[in-house]
């Protein structure tokens, strides 16, 4: 299961709820990116080097992000993912099929708590995104019960 880590997240117009996350693997994906570039620019595989160079500047520009959103006018909870590992079979969730969306406590990274959302649904549970400490995880609940009340 790759993890996101999300910040924030913002209220529509229409009073869907989106919070976007970036996939944790892209931090030690670019430190291996930079070990590999590195051993490719001293023994002068400058074929190699320019494609490496380039997927390293692409995933510093565009890493990989997931962006959950709950469609308060299509009744839908949708899953999107934007990068180089995206998944292009991603189905949106009616608001039918979802019994609750649960914060749970998922550790800690530099000094900061984690939250793990999963949306529970009538077929399993649905890994959303790991919320960290500086997000109003209250305001998010709340927002995200109002759009699934509407």
């Amino acid at each position: 299961m790759r993890i996101y880590h999300g910040k924030e997240h913002t209220v529509l117009g229409d009073g869907s709820i989106a919070i976007e996350g970036a996939w944790a693997g892209v931090q030690p994906l670019a430190i291996g990116l930079a070990a590999a570039l590195t051993f490719l620019a001293l023994i002068h595989a400058f074929l190699l080097l320019v494609p490496a160079l380039g997927f390293a500047i692409y995933l510093l520009i565009l890493p990989t992000r997931r962006r959950v959103t709950f469609d308060a006018r299509r009744r839908v909870l949708r899953i999107e993912h934007a990068g180089p590992f995206r998944e292009r079979n991603a189905r949106p969730i009616p608001f039918a099929d979802l019994q609750a969306v649960r914060f749970s406590r998922a550790g800690r990274k530099g000094g900061r708590v984690l939250v793990r959302v999963v949306a529970r649904t009538s077929w399993g549970d649905a890994y959303l995104l790991t919320l960290s400490q500086g997000t109003d995880g209250a305001a998010l609940a709340e927002g995200i019960t109002r759009a699934l009340g509407q």
